[in-house]
């Protein structure tokens, strides 16, 4: 309790090593599974700026050593400092207005796929997630990445039209990557793409209007990769853009500018 705070909940760009075998220090292992799971809750609930780390440090449980512990050290240092920053939605607007989705991936030698839902200006669910696939390019991490929100998307739609009477417009996905824009408008296939699983072509479906529909229930829209706010789910950043991004996440600041989604 009595620790300093600090301004991110990782350092940009950590990479801890993977130990193999058995854990030799189990009262280590005991404090660092501890922890984990404490914190686990915070990021289910409501700390959605804390879910990358979360996810990434939780690879680490088999076998921890103390890198890993100080790396969970440095995550409860940052939830200390900001131990009052709660979710904020703002229903000032219609909600017609105020959906979208924003997916992002870091294409590595272990890739991760992120996103989230943004309703009435806070994320309304979000997810951070290593991809156990191979993933043999960044278009195809990207692709991935949409796959996984996509179907919460449309669920979301399902919802608020059977429960609740509101028909949702055509709901904006912000992507920085344009060769996957253009997978998922059109039948794009060359050598980079080929190798790709015909389920994650489901996001082709959902881009056409269905049987006696006008208009699709998505549409793919470029947004540039300094204003991908979901790239906050996939690494860890630097304090300016790390802030940047959990302020939209939490639903502490706008979405303005090159920022904001193209509502129809």
């Amino acid at each position: 309790s009595d620790c300093k705070g600090r301004d991110t909940p990782m350092d940009a760009n950590l990479k801890l090593p993977k130990i193999e075998g058995k854990c030799n220090d189990p009262q280590l292992q005991k404090e660092y599974r501890s922890k984990i799971g404490s914190i686990l809750q915070f990021m289910r609930m409501t700390r959605s700026d804390i879910a990358y780390p979360v996810v990434y440090l939780s690879c680490f449980q088999a076998n921890p050593s103390q890198v890993h512990l100080d790396a969970v050290n440095e995550l409860m240092r940052y939830l200390k400092k900001t131990a009052s920053m709660r979710q904020r939605f703002d229903c000032s607007n219609p909600i017609e207005q105020s959906v979208y989705m924003a997916c992002d991936a870091n294409w590595d030698v272990e890739s991760w796929a992120g996103g989230h839902i943004n309703v009435f200006g806070a994320a309304w669910t979000y997810w951070a997630k290593k991809i156990k696939l191979v993933m043999h390019s960044s278009t195809a991490s990207e692709y991935y990445s949409i796959d996984l929100g996509i179907r919460e998307l449309v669920y979301l739609r399902n919802l608020l039209s059977d429960d609740f009477g509101i028909e949702m417009p055509v709901i904006p996905i912000l992507e920085d990557n344009q060769s996957c824009i253009h997978m998922a408008n059109g039948p794009v296939m060359h050598n980079r793409t080929k190798h790709m699983d015909i389920r994650f072509h489901y996001i082709r479906e959902a881009t056409r209007p269905l049987p006696g529909d006008l208009v699709p229930r998505v549409r793919m829209q470029y947004h540039p990769t300094n204003h991908m706010s979901a790239d906050v789910l996939t690494k860890a950043l630097g304090r300016k853009l790390f802030e940047r991004h959990a302020r939209i996440l939490m639903g502490h600041a706008e979405v303005t500018g090159l920022e904001r989604p193209l509502f129809d």
